[in-house]
């Protein structure tokens, strides 16, 4: 561990909400550019997400071996994989191997009552795929498992949001309030496509926005205006798109857009880190000793038997 990480006081607190762990930087080609609907027909991606499914134990450990490192130097001491490509016990060998902390995350059609450990993280399907089965799973998980999560792309294209709409007959945010499943314990990742009547049911539900500033870039995805009272964290995502590995340098790349929450100290990388470690509620920023709820969820040591 570098002294970067030793010399600060958030040290282990900063919490990566949303990373796909095996599309790294350190490949020798980028899906930067490519619109996200197009990468299912794109042969280089195919060709990785083959090779990658059947990546086991210490291959696997190999190959996310930067990120996992990268993470640990910089402070965040849990990276959330929700790429939900395998087992558990695969996941939980390669962060063990590194000294970083995690929780299981599950798919929504693989998870079961007697999973250890928990908490969890379901992981449901986005706007294009999402429907009564998964959110009857979904609630179920939420029932049985008063300390988990669930978390789902929600609005990361126009594309996707368009296919939403016509399939849901309303937003995504929309369909998830109808369906009881948006609360303090939703994270939707990206939101770039979400309007003010979404962040409205948002910011009335407690649910948590992850945002992914240097892949909405990447891709050229419109960047969403978020209320001031909505719970934000922030997420790496695929470094093979955006080409950054820093979850810090993730919140100063939106730090021009912080001005509308009343932030004037923002050019900092201390900001940026005080930011990631609490929701941003437009108080003034300080050093604090209290982590964020997601922090403070991903760091509990006491693992609550069922």
């Amino acid at each position: 561990m570098n002294s970067f990480s030793l010399r600060r006081p958030w040290h282990g607190t900063l919490v990566d909400a949303h990373r796909h762990g095996l599309y790294d930087v350190s490949s020798d080609w980028s899906l930067a550019g490519v619109p996200v609907e197009q990468w299912s027909y794109d042969p280089r991606f195919l060709a990785h997400e083959r090779r990658t499914k059947w990546l086991f134990g210490d291959e696997l450990r190999d190959a996310l071996r930067p990120w996992i490192e990268y993470s640990r130097d910089e402070g965040v001491g849990t990276v959330l994989d929700f790429s939900g490509k395998h087992a558990s016990a695969d996941v939980e060998y390669v962060y063990g191997t590194f000294g970083v902390r995690s929780k299981v995350t599950v798919l929504w059609n693989s998870w079961r009552p007697d999973i250890r450990p928990s908490p969890a993280v379901m992981i449901l399907p986005d706007e294009r795929e999402i429907g009564p089965e998964a959110a009857e799973a979904a609630r179920a998980f939420l029932k049985s498992m008063p300390g988990g999560l669930i978390t789902l792309h929600a609005g990361e294209s126009e594309a996707r949001a368009r296919i939403g709409r016509s399939r849901l007959g309303r937003s995504i945010v929309e369909w998830l309030a109808m369906e009881s499943l948006l609360d303090s314990r939703t994270l939707l990742v990206h939101a770039n496509t979400l309007n003010s009547n979404d962040f409205g049911l948002i910011e009335d539900s407690g649910a948590g926005v992850v945002m992914c500033p240097f892949t909405r870039s990447a891709l050229s995805n419109p960047a969403p205006t978020v209320p001031q009272r909505v719970r934000v964290f922030f997420g790496t995502d695929a470094p093979l798109v955006s080409g950054n590995r820093s979850l810090i340098a993730q919140a100063i790349a939106e730090a021009g857009r912080w001005i509308a929450y009343g932030c004037t100290e923002i050019a900092a990388a201390e900001s940026a880190a005080i930011a990631l470690t609490r929701p941003l509620t437009g108080e003034p920023w300080e050093v604090s000793g209290t982590a964020s709820d997601l922090a403070e969820f991903l760091f509990n040591d006491l693992i609550r038997e069922k």
